[in-house]
């Protein structure tokens, strides 16, 4: 930078597990880490058999209207399923845990059960029916 001041990005390819912190001395966290619990991060894009567009895309309206949130659904329509449940995990407006069990979720099914879970969660406390049973 221009204050002589470094920063480091760092960008990710896979999750991991920390398996322990190193304690040496180092400007950054330092780790033994354990990749196997994610190892479909490697792999091809997943596919969701089970997906149901027409439903979740239904909810995802619902909670979206419940947040008064905008977005472009032409290009929500169009996404695959992988990109467009890992960006609704990243962009929906979701507590810390909520958002860690997003992270955690091993698999794209299981991410899109939690996520379509937490959106119906919301909207029952919103006041307002849910729509995938």
């Amino acid at each position: 930078t221009s204050d002589g001041k470094y920063m480091i990005t760092l960008g990710g390819i896979s999750r991991f597990r920390i398996k322990e912190e190193k304690t040496e001395f180092s400007p950054y966290t330092k780790a033994v880490v354990d990749w196997s619990s994610f190892s479909l991060d490697l792999g091809r894009a997943e596919k969701d058999d089970a997906f149901d567009r027409k439903s979740f895309m239904k909810l995802l309206s619902q909670f979206f209207s419940s947040k008064d949130l905008k977005t472009d659904w032409g290009s929500l329509r169009d996404s695959a399923e992988e990109l467009l449940i890992n960006s609704l995990c990243i962009l929906c407006p979701l507590e810390p845990d909520e958002r860690q069990a997003l992270l955690e979720a091993p698999s794209l099914v299981s991410r899109r059960e939690t996520l379509v879970t937490l959106l119906e969660f919301s909207l029952k406390e919103g006041g307002m029916p849910s729509v995938l049973q």
